[in-house]
């Protein structure tokens, strides 16, 4: 009995050591972190600060005007023959949202983003879905993980180039709208 004692409080302090040993590495990890991310802060802190102040600046001024189509669109058919040609503004009519049929907005967010209602115009998770699929696929892009509102931000007021600055900008702006 006494012996059976012995390695039940053997064990215990076994168990106690390893718990202690990983509480101080999961700290350690825990600082190392914090320290990342206060030298990143400092460092590139000042370049998003100015990100996100050219991202109101372009909102702002923008206004709504900048959303009304100013470019041609060409309609074809299934066989690649124009249909037909809508220009611009004469051709584009904009409607409240409560106008937009039920249908077209469950479609669209359907297979464009599917937590568009749950999110504040940047998913995060899917932007790190994303990117470690990159990683994964060694450079290939495969998926997307820009919201509506980023693909609209990138279509208005910025270009189609791949980068990361890009990116952030993108997620700034779609923050704005």
């Amino acid at each position: 009995m006494a012996k059976n004692r012995q390695k039940k409080n053997a064990r215990k302090k076994n168990v106690s050591k390893r718990g202690k040993v990983i509480k101080k590495i999961l700290l350690g990890l825990l600082f190392a972190c914090l320290a990342v991310v206060l030298v990143v802060g400092i460092k590139y802190g000042a370049v998003l600060y100015q990100y996100q102040k050219e991202a109101k600046k372009l909102v702002v001024d923008g206004g709504e005007e900048i959303f009304k189509a100013n470019q041609t669109s060409i309609i074809y058919d299934c066989d690649g023959n124009v249909i037909t040609s809508l220009i611009g503004s004469k051709d584009s009519y904009y409607l409240e949202f409560n106008e937009v049929p039920y249908f077209v907005k469950a479609a669209l967010v359907t297979s464009e983003d599917r937590n568009f209602y749950s999110h504040s115009g940047v998913d995060l998770k899917a932007i790190a879905r994303a990117f470690f699929v990159l990683i994964e696929n060694e450079g290939k892009v495969t998926q997307g993980g820009s919201t509506i509102t980023q693909q609209l931000a990138r279509n208005i007021f910025l270009s189609h180039k791949v980068s990361v600055e890009r990116k952030i900008k993108e997620i700034f702006i779609a923050k704005e709208l």
